[in-house]
């Protein structure tokens, strides 16, 4: 794949089980290309984040639906998922929800992420990961104690 070639995915996905797994067969369809390491950091990243907030929904009732959007640009890949419709009042999501098994997670396969709500105040989680962007298996290590230091179990 040319890396200079931008492309995207925007679906809206039940929130249930299955959805992890077809998020990740469409990265999978988008990965030639991509480095093994890459390719793999982004599909743990997409798993981890629509299973919290296909977890988080059933936690409310169950139902409903996530949106999953991933996109690159200049050779850095971009996902999000934020519930599909919003499911909360639109007050703000933190790193600080997150258990920091999570949060250690996501930094450590990340280059960059966060969370917050969408422009509809459905709460989202974005991640960033940039094309041959390899990583050691000490800096894994780094960046997974740093990440899970960002939280707090209450």
């Amino acid at each position: 794949m040319d890396s200079r070639r931008a492309y995207k995915i925007d679906a809206t996905l039940p929130a249930d089980a299955d959805a992890p797994r077809a998020a990740r067969r469409a990265i999978a369809e988008l990965g030639a290309g991509l480095s093994t390491d890459v390719l793999f950091r982004v599909q743990i990243l997409v798993t981890e984040a629509i299973s919290e907030r296909v977890l988080e929904g059933a936690l409310h009732g169950g139902g409903g639906a996530v949106r999953f959007e991933f996109s690159e640009h200049q050779g850095m890949l971009r996902g999000r998922v934020s519930d599909a419709p919003a499911r909360n009042d639109g007050s703000p999501e933190d790193d600080a929800s997150l258990h920091p098994l999570q949060a250690g997670m996501f930094e450590a396969m990340a280059d960059s992420w966060g969370r917050g709500n969408d422009p509809s105040g459905a709460p989202e989680i974005w991640f960033e990961v940039m094309r041959g962007s390899e990583r050691s298996d000490v800096e894994y290590s780094e960046r997974f104690s740093r990440g899970a230091a960002r939280v707090t179990v209450p």
